[in-house]
């Protein structure tokens, strides 16, 4: 299997891993948008550390965010357009079923979202929390290559309600090409629902998703729903990169998301 390259702060590998990731974003406003225009990205990394067979610790998130452009009321020009430290997200695993025979693994954690700068809104809350399920499976093996997929759904939630909370699915599905296990396109499905608006900005109805937390008190009910074909190499087993473009397919205009490009390295051990 291949570990996804979208949603990579929320949608976790159901393996225990030991790597180090470095993951760098650019994201495109949607001229849409009623509220900013410009750009967003993100650079940093994660890791992770497989302490058994079934219990892992992973650093979701820890690094840097800017947004360049301009935002216009209830955003904040000045907060907006800045660079800062993006929140730290910290999450324990226990991958509770592997069966290597079959192609099957699965496994539950509780994600932990600290604050981070209070530049591009990443100080909103003092805590957030994300319980999840992830699931992953391989099939149709021939002498061609075979298929794997994986799931995720979760549920983020803010210990006060300052924070957005919001459900969350992904699902990625690949094509290990001629079983080289190198060669692997995907296409990745990935879907975020706001059930409750926070209090931190009144009037907002934009969703930042899983970059930014606004805590917009209009915001519930807005959606992003998108698809992201992509491509995962592997020099080896140790060493890995990939590559996925990812477009929104449902209204955009309550998203910052027009179009988003993402890299990662992986340096597994």
């Amino acid at each position: 299997m291949i570990s996804p390259v979208t949603n990579p702060f929320f949608f976790e590998d159901p393996r225990a891993l030991t790597e180090v990731r470095p993951i760098f974003i650019y994201q495109a406003i949607p001229g849409s948008s009623p509220v900013a225009s410009g750009s967003l990205f993100w650079y940093g990394t994660q890791l992770r550390a497989a302490l058994t067979e079934k219990i892992s610790l992973t650093i979701n998130k820890l690094g840097g965010i800017g947004a360049t452009g301009s935002a216009t009321a209830p955003l904040d020009q000045n907060t907006f357009d800045s660079n800062g430290f993006s929140e730290f997200w910290l999450t324990p695993k226990w991958t509770f079923f592997r069966d290597e025979r079959n192609g099957t693994v699965a496994a539950g954690g509780l994600q932990i979202q600290v604050p981070g700068s209070s530049n591009v809104y990443q100080n909103t809350g003092n805590l957030g929390l994300t319980p999840f399920a992830s699931v992953g499976q391989t099939f149709l093996r021939s002498s061609y290559g075979a298929f794997n997929t994986m799931g995720m759904f979760g549920y983020n939630f803010g210990a006060n309600n300052l924070r957005s909370d919001y459900l969350l699915f992904s699902a990625h599905l690949d094509y290990d090409v001629a079983n080289w296990h190198k060669i692997y396109p995907f296409l990745d499905l990935n879907w975020s629902h706001v059930t409750s608006g926070g209090s931190n900005i009144p009037l907002l109805t934009v969703s930042g998703a899983d970059l930014v937390n606004f805590g917009g008190a209009s915001s519930t009910n807005a959606n992003q729903l998108t698809l992201a074909p992509g491509m995962r190499y592997k020099f080896s087993e140790n060493i890995q990169t990939g590559i996925a473009f990812e477009f929104p397919i449902a209204k955009p205009q309550e998203t910052l998301l027009n179009f988003r490009l993402s890299l990662d390295v992986i340096f597994r051990y």
